[in-house]
């Protein structure tokens, strides 16, 4: 781009119009992501706390503010070599569905299958009008 092109561009009207609508996205913006980390911290120290005290869910019933927050669990089904799984538990890669249901039907895993689980919390608030 030329210097007469640039200067054509950030004189036009609708150029300063984006300019100004850019600079108030870039302020709401920064506020959102300082509030999203906040939220990551808070929302992993309740998770820490739930777990440590073995709580399941917590329920919400304040005057402005009614909800719960309930620690969930997740179950990662992968494996090293892919040829040491039976073939019935193949799709493009791991079948991790057919996985789950022999672990649950069987009690046992499939051999060559590792499992995982992570915990983390749902959350649903709603304001009270």
């Amino acid at each position: 781009m030329t210097q007469n092109q640039s200067t054509i561009l950030v004189n036009n009207p609708n150029t300063k119009k984006a300019l100004a609508v850019l600079q108030k996205f870039a302020a709401v913006e920064a506020t959102y992501k300082a509030a999203e980390k906040e939220a990551k911290e808070a929302t992993e120290l309740i998770k820490q706390a739930m777990i440590a005290g073995g709580v399941d869910r917590v329920t919400i019933n304040t005057p402005e503010l009614t909800g719960y927050i309930t620690l969930a669990e997740r179950t990662n089904y992968k494996t090293e070599n892919l040829d040491e799984v039976d073939p019935k538990f193949h799709k493009a890669a791991l079948d991790t569905d057919k996985i789950k249901a022999e672990a649950v039907l069987t009690g046992a895993l499939p051999a060559g299958v590792t499992e995982s689980k992570t915990q983390y919390i749902t959350k649903k608030f709603k304001a009270v009008e």
